[in-house]
């Protein structure tokens, strides 16, 4: 491993990911980021700290475990389904695919790749990431989930139609679940459109 990708404790959680997705690619395992630590890069770590990365992928597991072990990183002894590195504190974890936000499963090659921290990553769209939040939020009702997805819309550009339409047909949103949605989504891209004619 290179001095540019070498991992520390002061990796950040954006560069970590580039690094273990490149590593993945490399071997020719597709992979996508999901889940909290998007947030986390799509926020700039300014309102949400995620300690870990969720990749989602179609590989075989044991497959990963093995290509993982390359660059340092074996199951935890305590959950066994968190990856652990000696010169991180950040986990990294494998959970069950395909990439689903409520309704039809949505295929690993047409979520395309961003730059990150210098390197091409498939990650959830700030539009996907905000149904990701938002499905939390509806299935559990914790309002952190709808405080994340108001957070991304505050800092980048998302598609409030595309947010409308999932939130009614797809994530089974109730009526004032939606209303909420709606409206924390609309204030926030409001403040977002401000920040920008700036």
């Amino acid at each position: 491993m290179s001095d540019q990708n070498k991992i520390d404790e002061n990796i950040s959680i954006a560069k970590l990911a580039v690094i273990i997705s490149e590593h993945l690619k490399s071997h020719g395992i597709i992979s996508v980021l999901s889940g909290g630590s998007v947030v986390t890069i799509y926020t700039d770590t300014n309102f949400y700290e995620s300690r870990d990365l969720d990749f989602i992928s179609p590989a075989d597991h044991q497959k990963i475990m093995e290509v993982m072990a390359i660059i340092g990183f074996k199951k935890a002894k305590q959950t066994h389904k968190h990856l652990t590195h000696p010169d991180t504190k950040i986990l990294v974890e494998f959970p069950t695919g395909p990439v689903n936000l409520g309704g039809s499963p949505i295929r690993y090659e047409h979520i395309p790749e961003q730059q990150i921290e210098g390197g091409a990553i498939r990650i959830l769209s700030p539009t996907q990431s905000v149904m990701d939040r938002l499905l939390h939020y509806i299935a559990s009702k914790d309002p952190q989930g709808l405080d994340q997805a108001r957070e991304i819309c505050e800092r980048r550009m998302v598609n409030l139609s595309a947010i409308e339409k999932w939130a009614k047909t797809e994530a089974m949103a109730n009526d004032d679940q939606y209303q909420r949605i709606i409206n924390t989504c609309k204030t926030a891209i409001e403040k977002y459109n401000k920040s920008q004619d700036k």
